[in-house]
């Protein structure tokens, strides 16, 4: 962590404003990252409506159906 992130955190606890402190963490949790291409059988697919698709017929494909029989504790 870089020094003048530490001196800006620091600010903010030294502040004792929650509403200031919550705000700042939940932008440091926020995902603000984005998935790149995906390349599903070959094809390279850059729709961000295609993608959670792609994703969601691999992880099908790789799943187990639930027999609805939980196991003894």
């Amino acid at each position: 962590m870089h020094c003048d992130q530490i001196d800006k955190e620091q600010r903010i606890v030294d502040a004792g404003d929650a509403g200031v402190f919550y705000r700042y963490v939940n932008n440091c949790i926020t995902n603000r990252t984005c998935i790149g291409a995906v390349i599903d059988n070959g094809v390279v697919i850059t729709d961000n409506t295609d993608k959670p698709n792609a994703f969601n017929s691999y992880f099908s494909t790789v799943g187990i159906s639930d027999n609805g029989v939980s196991p003894n504790a």
